[in-house]
């Protein structure tokens, strides 16, 4: 008996189609060329332009999942807009090449700035952004932010005490103590004296808490960041308790005992991130503090925050962070087997990956 439902966006027909293209072998007449001709069987044909833009040609089980995610898009009318195309292009671009975040033009980039200091010498080497916990993982610890801010902030700094000053050779120092922190180092940056300049003395406090962060030293940076927030005189209090947050998801995603710890730390940092979202002094943080509520959820409340993306991903309009959205969602499906009351994204990529007996009965039943 079959049951009969609303129709379908995708339709019997669509699926079934696709499905018996996947899966059944196809003889043909001659002639027959010597020449192999290969089917790739986790992406798409080159060049994926063209699969992006909805040319999708016959889809196979064994695809990513973000593949197929764009092809539940293009047969539920749901075309990619040229940024999300461009969006897509660059996530998939990231995974064929299997490439770890590469910031050897930054650490070129800050090096040149900090030559524009006179006095300075030539620098330590920056080895590495990559740094291990107790030689069992390795993580991205310096990213492309950490560059940045400490050249802006060599520049701001440059252009009111001069290339040529005391205040700028120490800075400098501070900050090459902080960057050595980013593969396997240990080195802090030593307070300065009450009598040194009242912003390189904020400087160099902020210094000291960005060392012990990237040092994997997540409580007292923490603290530090806090006694940061504190001082109304310093030009990284409206930043620190962002920082101090990030400090406490770096102990909880790398260092908690087990998941109990790791989750209560997680609950903790996402109290804080509300109250950040909800305090209008601290406005030029908000969007990050949302990127970092988005990790947390990832993490701490994986299946319902696999049902929004899977929402968020499929809204014609693209957002700001709609490749990211895609990367979390199928790292998500990745790792969560069978969800809880899956959206229909989600249920016909997983069913379409299944592709045995019992999915297809199951298409047939809901699809029709």
């Amino acid at each position: 008996m079959i049951r009969r439902r609303n129709r379908h966006p995708l339709g019997t027909a669509t699926l079934v189609v696709l499905w018996l293209l996947n899966s059944m072998p196809a003889q043909a007449c001659g002639p027959f060329f010597p020449q192999a001709i290969f089917t790739n069987k986790l992406h798409p044909d080159f060049p994926l332009e063209n699969y992006a833009r909805g040319e999708l040609g016959i889809l196979q089980k064994t695809y990513a999942r973000s593949y197929l995610v764009i092809a539940y898009r293009y047969l539920t009318d749901r075309a990619l807009d040229p940024p999300q195309q461009a969006a897509v292009l660059s996530l998939w671009k990231e995974r064929l090449s299997n490439a770890w975040p590469d910031n050897r033009q930054w650490i070129k980039e800050w090096q040149a700035a900090r030559d524009q200091v006179a006095g300075v010498g030539a620098g330590p080497e920056i080895r590495d952004t990559f740094r291990d916990i107790e030689r069992r993982y390795w993580y991205a610890n310096c990213l492309e932010d950490t560059f940045r801010s400490a050249i802006t902030t060599l520049n701001e700094r440059m252009r009111r005490f001069g290339a040529d000053s005391e205040a700028m050779r120490e800075w400098v120092a501070g900050q090459d103590a902080v960057l050595q922190n980013c593969a396997d180092k240990q080195s802090i940056p030593a307070p300065l004296a009450a009598a040194a300049d009242p912003l390189i003395r904020a400087d160099r406090a902020y210094q000291i808490a960005a060392a012990h962060f990237y040092a994997a030293h997540f409580d007292v940076a923490e603290r530090l960041f806090r006694q940061i927030a504190a001082d109304r005189a310093s030009p990284w209090r409206v930043i620190a308790p962002y920082l101090a947050v990030r400090a406490l998801v770096r102990k909880a995603t790398l260092t908690a005992e087990d998941e109990n710890a790791e989750h209560a730390l997680l609950r903790r940092a996402a109290n804080e991130l509300s109250g950040i979202a909800q305090d209008p002094g601290l406005k030029t943080i908000h969007a990050a503090a949302r990127r970092l509520s988005a990790v947390i959820r990832l993490r701490a409340e994986p299946m319902a925050r696999l049902h929004e993306l899977a929402a968020e991903i499929l809204k014609k309009d693209p957002a700001e962070t709609w490749k990211q959205d895609l990367s979390d969602y199928t790292w998500l499906l990745d790792r969560i087997q069978h969800p809880e009351k899956p959206t229909d994204l989600t249920d016909w990529v997983l069913t379409y990956k299944a592709g045995d007996a019992a999915a297809l009965d199951h298409a047939l039943d809901k699809w029709h």
